[in-house]
């Protein structure tokens, strides 16, 4: 995997500085850039900045500097210790500048996804004793089922269209399963010994993802096959589908 020079990863920090420079307020003495990102799952960035009376506010990130943070992580691989995830760029305004890069710790970003964190490993890999724990611990819940439920006219349903969200999380606590608060608002989470799904849903679907156990992609599809649910679903080796189940009637 092709790293940038030395020089050339100085020459991009000197244009976030100019980037900077130029597009701030004045009337500035400090600015700290914190820059965050994964791969597939964009970035995050946030821009503090203080004034010549010593308080502090918010900013806008300059256009462009964002393109250059990712072009400087893309080229700052270590072959087997990945690359960083986040830089932290504080600049004062004579035009020094002064960089710190977190290869380890984790981003303090909600929106990245354990799918991202792989996708990342994938592209800079890093060998065992560079995944920190946080790391390891994120790259276990990397979901390897996916499914989708479509909403169909019956009797047995509240309002005679489901299955909404509150009765499928009565036909998963019937068959024993445990259900909490997913990572969004409304939605549920579903674990069993060998199975843990969160939901993501909208009027007419109710999407899921996960992981399982392999071997019990059969006792998962059964379960979904009792509620005589219209769904579709997918298990995963790696980037490959290794077993696939398509809906009855196929959405509009």
């Amino acid at each position: 995997m092709p790293t940038l020079s030395i020089e050339r990863q100085e020459e991009i920090l000197r244009e976030i500085a100019k980037e900077l420079i130029e597009g701030l307020r004045p009337d500035w003495s400090q600015a700290i850039l914190t820059w965050s990102g994964v791969v597939s799952g964009g970035a995050a960035s946030a821009l503090r900045v203080r004034d010549a009376e010593g308080r502090d506010r918010g900013d806008d990130l300059p256009q462009g500097v964002s393109g250059l943070c990712g072009s400087l992580k893309n080229g700052m691989y270590r072959p087997g210790a990945g690359t960083w995830f986040t830089m932290t760029f504080t600049l004062s305004a004579d035009g020094t500048y002064t960089t710190r890069f977190d290869y380890d710790g984790e981003p303090e970003v909600a929106g990245f996804r354990p799918e991202h964190y792989a996708r990342e490993v994938a592209r800079f890999p890093r060998d065992p004793e560079h995944v920190p724990g946080w790391l390891k611990a994120v790259l276990d819940r990397v979901p390897n089922f996916y499914a989708a439920v479509y909403a169909e006219p019956g009797e047995r349903y509240e309002d005679e269209i489901g299955p909404h969200l509150g009765e499928m999380a009565g036909a998963f606590k019937d068959e024993g399963w445990s259900l909490g608060p997913g990572e969004f608002d409304g939605e549920w989470e579903f674990s069993t010994g060998w199975a843990r799904l969160e939901t993501m849903s909208r009027y007419g679907l109710i999407r899921m993802a996960g992981t399982i156990e392999p071997g019990r992609w059969d006792d998962l599809v059964a379960f979904f096959t009792r509620q005589d649910w219209n769904f579709g679903a997918s298990l995963y080796e790696g980037e490959e589908i290794v077993a696939n189940v398509d809906p009855r009637t196929p959405p509009a």
